[in-house]
């Protein structure tokens, strides 16, 4: 797990974010760092570069990276409990499978940091906010008797998803 901290967005502080939400290129991008292209007016994976499209790409930068470089996120799951630690290697193949799936759906949704924040706390940090609810909702399907709560974005904030569970 990384120990790069991302942050959360206090009531009135500026989003980086919200300056690069909206804004759509209006011309073919390669991003080589999130080995993604903008291109017919979307972003998709690198995969996806049209061969006769090659000579039209500029380098630039997609929200994604923007979002990583600021160290930003839509939304953020807490892991809290003894549970974890006894069940990490299940849990973080369940984060991985999930991030892949979300991946292959939409290359601008995914995991974008997992860190320790405290001894009895894993932050799941993801790009995009129904990412985060999404992980909170299948731990608490997969391993009952957890408590889940989920606080809804407001503003600028992040949707932010606990899921709690110590060992019986």
């Amino acid at each position: 797990m990384s120990q790069q901290n991302f942050q959360h967005h206090d009531e009135g502080r500026h989003d980086p974010n919200k300056d690069h939400k909206d804004k759509s290129p209006h011309r073919n991008i390669v991003d080589i760092d999130a080995e993604m292209i903008y291109q017919e007016k979307h972003w998709q994976p690198l995969s996806e570069l049209r061969p006769d499209l090659v000579d039209s790409f500029k380098e630039g930068t997609s929200p994604l990276t923007q979002m990583l470089e600021d160290q930003t996120c839509e939304g953020v799951l807490h892991i809290k409990g003894s549970f974890f630690e006894a069940h990490k290697q299940e849990i973080m193949g369940s984060i991985r499978h999930s991030d892949d799936m979300a991946r292959e759906r939409d290359p601008m949704n995914r995991v974008v940091n997992i860190v320790r924040l405290d001894e009895m706390d894993i932050g799941v940090f993801t790009s995009k906010n129904q990412l985060a609810v999404t992980l909170g909702k299948k731990l608490d399907s997969a391993y009952k008797g957890g408590d889940l709560n989920i606080t809804w974005s407001k503003g600028d904030r992040e949707v932010e998803v606990v899921w709690t569970k110590d060992l019986d």
